[in-house]
């Protein structure tokens, strides 16, 4: 992990765990460098990480204020890396429903622009935070760049697989989010009532040097997904 990335991940902590909410402001580059023993491009790259994850907000000539907001349990889609980590302060659980290992359709051919000879991983699960059921993911894995998924890393966190086991870099997600009916086994899997509305997001997975991983079909509980945009005034 990036040096500033750690500096960014201990600074979070204690944003969280409300060491700064006196002051409701980070210390000054200077106060950083010396606490952290680092260099300033270092320090402001972990400020500027901080602030795309929706922590902090700079204010010309003033200084890094926290960033306060009703965004508790929010998909963050400024930098999503995962439910697990997402909700890190909440207990995410999953329920394994299918795990296959396929030759891909057309469709997912040109979604995942691999060779029409390639397996693809496919996997169904159901998603809970803090026991509630949250969102069923429909997920294809290109098995020459995910390889060796078993179902004992697909209950748990596959993005973690990827990025501490295989070393591989997750690096952009793009999502469209829409708005549509259940059907009646997703109804069932997330409580709900057959014919009751859903909000899917339809992601393309990338690492970092633009390689496409996964796609995917995510089908959450309307009552209960809610997503994060930062955005500023110009």
């Amino acid at each position: 992990m990036s040096k500033y990335k750690e500096i960014a991940n201990m600074i979070e902590e204690k944003i969280v765990n409300g060491f700064y909410d006196d002051t409701n402001k980070l210390p000054t580059e200077d106060v950083l460098i010396k606490e952290y023993q680092s260099s300033r491009n270092t320090i402001r790259n972990a400020i500027n990480h901080l602030m795309r994850r929706g922590f902090v907000v700079t204010v010309q000539g003033s200084g890094v204020f926290l960033r306060k907001g009703d965004s508790d349990g929010a998909i963050n889609l400024e930098n999503f890396y995962g439910l697990t980590k997402q909700f890190k302060n909440k207990k995410v659980t999953t329920k394994l429903i299918s795990l296959e290992l396929k030759k891909p359709s057309q469709q997912l051919v040109s979604k995942l622009k691999c060779n029409p000879e390639t397996l693809v991983y496919h996997i169904k699960r159901l998603r809970f935070v803090d026991g509630d059921p949250f969102v069923v993911e429909y997920t294809y894995y290109n098995s020459d760049v995910v390889p060796n998924i078993t179902e004992k890393i697909a209950q748990t966190s596959i993005f973690s697989y990827i990025r501490e086991k295989l070393k591989l870099e997750i690096g952009y997600v793009d999502m469209i989010i829409s708005a549509d009916i259940l059907d009646s086994q997703d109804a069932i899997l997330l409580g709900l009532e057959d014919g009751m509305p859903s909000i899917n997001t339809e992601n393309v997975e990338m690492l970092k040097n633009g390689k496409i991983f996964a796609c995917s079909k995510d089908v959450h509980h309307y009552r209960r997904a809610k997503f994060l945009k930062l955005s500023n005034y110009i």
